[in-house]
């Protein structure tokens, strides 16, 4: 059974790898590029989900890929709800969330053993959240 809801997936992957799963995901996936820039290519499935392929000299938070090479990504209604639900769950912010675009509010979780999840929550309804919410380090792309 398909997914219906878009999710979000990145992958970390060498030069060679960036370009086979590119062209596979536009060819049998059937996937639109959205957005390029040196080392990262993100393409949009026909059913909305984005696939962020991050390759040599692509710039992200440096927790993103330090225990798997894949980080999945997960649609919420209420981010700030979802992010203390999972505290409680026993996850720790790897990021406080933050706003990355207009009606786009992002945060990365990390599980006890390492791995790292995404929630994101989109629409007018997400806001951005104090730096004193104390969620933890505020990290942004490239520090």
């Amino acid at each position: 059974m398909p997914l219906s809801i878009p999710y979000k997936l990145a992958f970390h992957v060498s030069r060679l790898d960036l370009d086979c799963l590119q062209a596979f995901v536009t060819t049998t996936l059937r996937a639109q590029s959205v957005h390029e820039e040196p080392g990262l290519a993100a393409c949009q499935l026909p059913n909305g989900s984005l696939l962020e392929l991050y390759g040599p000299g692509a710039c992200y938070p440096p927790h993103l890929f330090e225990h798997s090479p894949v980080v999945a990504s997960f649609p919420v209604a209420d981010l700030t709800l979802a992010v203390a639900q999972a505290q409680a769950a026993g996850l720790h912010v790897a990021a406080v969330p933050e706003e990355v675009c207009s009606g786009l509010r992002y945060c990365h979780l990390q599980l006890p053993g390492g791995l790292i999840i995404g929630l994101y929550q989109e629409g007018p309804a997400a806001r951005t959240v104090s730096a004193d919410d104390g969620a933890g380090p505020h990290l942004h792309a490239g520090e």
